[in-house]
């Protein structure tokens, strides 16, 4: 009894003393990451908070999913974080039918047999993979709560196997998975085009000797990336995109134009279209048919005028006739707003909304913040009387077909049409101001007014007052101070002065003195000849807005130019749109290889929804949310296979149709430059004994990331 009695003093003297300290029941000691915390309720949710609480512990079991849900207060893991790689069920099993269906069939190992059998992973997984699955803490502070043995791994996978070298399946064409966003043949720069610009010596820039002048390891440490355009592409390419290289054709990019028309049958027909440029020759451009077509009706006489050749109206019907008529108004109404109103009315039709305000930032890109003066000078010079024009349409006046504008942008003398005579000149106000009118009152130049005029009193000519007059006292020619007076003393051509006497010896133009030879040394020299008028797609070399051809044009900047993205951009994405159905021309337009810039020389083109396209800009920047189940790092691999290098690896497959997989618009379909990487390359040198084989060496499993964040501290009131 005494015994009995001194057992239960020494019990409650024991958990008295370890009131609040519950490591006597802890299994061991924490890693050091966790070893901070102090309690037992701060991981395992079983233990209830306050004084002797933890004896609940000891009878009741664990919850390892609410344990896990401990885990996540800290450590964030996604939606999914307790269903096997954190990614959901349906997702799950289009992996792993994806995986059997190109992994080999292979025997299973004995012992994951016997362990399949014990531990059925249905059962394992059903409620979740919890966090202490994988991660087994109170192994000591040295602990590595990631490191899993390969056991582990595969337990669950459906194809199991010994090691990495013994049943490891084959490599699926790894590491691609889609083709590049950036069209680079490889094997075709490494054996034609370096060599030959190299041997040409048309570029002063340095030609890429290594891989690494091109690439270069990402901030991860781990990837490759591809280096600036500016540091590896523009030593050859740059050329390209200003179109030096260019054999025919604009440098620029069309995107107004004045259509030739045959303005012969036209007057001819009595059509309305006022002044046009005679020498005009262009086509409608693709840009200016969708900036035109903004509603149906517009539409309709873009689509009955392209089927007519608008130089040659001969055969063209009444209703042809009045199409073209439409159509010149249309282009004079644009031309109109871009002069007059606002850019942002001329570029209604891209608005989101059809017909509403376009945003700010892409007006901007889309004009390339065009200068007034460009458009000015195209009414100036090409519709000189464009703002009268519009005023009497406007007024509901009908406009007689006058001559056309020369190609100096001069109009030439009234032509007849209907009996009547259209001044070339029209204002809103009619000719009834010719200020060479003959009966005009005040003509500056009328007969009352004459300034030569004989019987004008204050003629500065008149007889009374004739400089010329012999009589006059301060004649500058009268015979008293006559200049050429031969005793004047002084003058300069006074016979003891003459320069041409013969008797001058310093006469140059004494017959003593080599007159003749100084006259055919001076025929002799060459006369100075002033260059040509510089061209204005030459002037615009560094890029910009210029005029040509009856044609306004843009000419890339260089690389990354704004409004080629802009364009590419916007037309890509109303591609597939019955109500943008221009867009496409304007792309299929910009996105040709041989196209001004070349921007789809280098940068792939996808497809996107509603059959829409999408211009890749950048190569693709890998990240670690990319949702990929393994991982690499090319850092320790470096210096590790001597002059060989990434060859050692990647193996260049000359054979390769690597191009002709871009003419897709699925990303998928490719064909790399590079032979796969094989499984029997990596397992060489990863071994027990050399560089290791374990399972989570080059895999992940958690397909979110598993992150930290930070506290989300409020900012104090006070």
């Amino acid at each position: 009894m005494r015994w009995a009695m001194a057992l239960a003093v020494g019990f409650i003297v024991f958990l008295v003393a370890f009131n609040g300290d519950q490591r006597f029941l802890s299994p061991g000691p924490l890693s050091s990451v966790h070893s901070s915390l102090n309690s037992c309720q701060n991981c395992h949710a079983n233990v209830a908070a306050g004084d002797f609480n933890w004896m609940q512990s000891i009878f009741v079991s664990a919850d390892a999913p609410k344990d896990s849900a401990a885990c996540s207060d800290c450590h964030k893991s996604g939606n999914e974080a307790l269903k096997p790689h954190g990614l959901a069920e349906s997702k799950l099993q289009a992996i792993t039918k994806r995986h059997q269906a190109v992994s080999p069939i292979s025997p299973e190992p004995i012992l994951t047999n016997f362990r399949n059998a014990m531990f059925p992973v249905e059962e394992a997984v059903k409620n979740g993979v919890t966090c202490a699955t994988c991660h087994k803490e109170h192994q000591g502070k040295k602990n590595d709560l990631k490191a899993m043995p390969d056991t582990q791994c595969q337990t669950c996978h459906v194809k199991q196997f010994n090691s990495f070298q013994d049943g490891h399946p084959e490599f699926t064409n790894f590491p691609f998975e889609r083709r590049t966003r950036i069209i680079f043949d490889h094997a075709a720069h490494f054996a034609k085009y370096i060599p030959k610009t190299r041997t040409d010596g048309k570029v002063s820039g340095k030609l890429p000797e290594t891989c690494a002048n091109c690439h270069k390891i990402d901030g991860s440490k781990g990837l490759m990336v591809v280096k600036r355009y500016d540091t590896m592409c523009a030593t050859c390419h740059a050329g390209q995109i200003a179109g030096a290289e260019r054999a025919s054709g604009p440098k620029g990019v069309t995107f107004l134009t004045l259509p030739g028309l045959d303005l012969t049958v036209l007057r001819e027909r009595n059509a309305d279209i006022g002044e046009w440029p005679e020498d005009a020759e262009a086509e409608i451009s693709p840009m200016m048919k969708l900036l035109i077509g903004s509603d149906d009706k517009r539409r309709e006489i873009l689509d009955a005028v392209e089927k007519l050749d608008l130089l040659d109206l001969t055969d063209a019907s009444d209703d042809d006739i009045a199409m073209v008529e439409k159509l010149v108004w249309e282009v004079k109404s644009l031309i109109y707003q871009f002069t007059a109103v606002k850019p942002r009315d001329a570029m209604k039709m891209l608005s989101p909304e059809m017909g509403g305000n376009i945003n700010t930032g892409l007006l901007a890109r889309l004009t390339a913040n065009m200068p007034r003066d460009v458009m000015q000078g195209v009414q100036r010079d090409w519709l000189p009387n464009l703002p009268a024009e519009v005023l009497r349409r406007l007024q509901g006046q009908r406009l007689e077909p006058i001559e056309p504008v020369a190609a100096d942008g001069t109009v030439a003398e009234t032509a007849k049409t209907d009996g009547s005579d259209t001044p070339s000149q029209d204002s809103a106000d009619g000719a009834g101001d010719d200020i060479l009118a003959e009966d005009k009152g005040d003509d500056i130049l009328s007969g009352g007014d004459d300034i030569l005029a004989e019987d004008k009193g204050d003629d500065i000519l008149p007889g009374s007052e004739d400089i010329l007059a012999e009589d006059k006292g301060d004649d500058i020619l009268s015979g008293s101070e006559d200049i050429l007076a031969e005793d004047k003393g002084g003058d300069i051509l006074a016979g003891n002065d003459d320069i041409l006497a013969d008797t001058n010896e310093g006469d140059i133009l004494s017959g003593d003195t080599g007159a003749e030879e100084v006259t055919k040394a001076a025929e002799s020299k060459s006369k100075p000849e002033l260059p040509e008028p510089l061209d204005a797609e030459a002037w615009a070399e560094t890029g910009g807005w210029y005029r040509q051809d009856f044609a306004v044009l843009y000419k890339p900047v260089g690389h990354r130019d704004d409004f080629m993205q802009a364009w590419l951009d916007y037309s890509g994405t109303q591609y597939g749109k019955d109500t943008a159905r221009l867009a496409a021309p304007v792309f299929d337009m910009l996105s040709d290889k041989q196209a001004q810039g070349q921007c789809a020389k280098c940068h792939s083109v996808d497809g996107a929804g509603e059959e829409s396209r999408r211009v890749n800009w950048k190569p693709f920047k890998v990240l670690r949310s990319s949702k990929k189940f393994t991982k690499f790092s090319h850092e320790p691999h470096f210096g590790q296979f001597k002059n060989k290098g990434c060859l050692a690896c990647h193996v260049v497959d000359s054979d390769a149709k690597y191009t002709d997989t871009y003419k897709s618009l699925d990303p998928k379909v490719f064909v790399s430059n590079f032979k796969p990487v094989k499984q029997q390359q990596c397992s060489a040198c990863h071994q027990p004994k050399i560089a290791g084989q374990s399972c989570v060496l080059c895999h992940v499993y958690h397909m979110d990331n598993v992150i930290t964040p930070i506290l989300t501290t409020r900012i104090p009131d006070k």
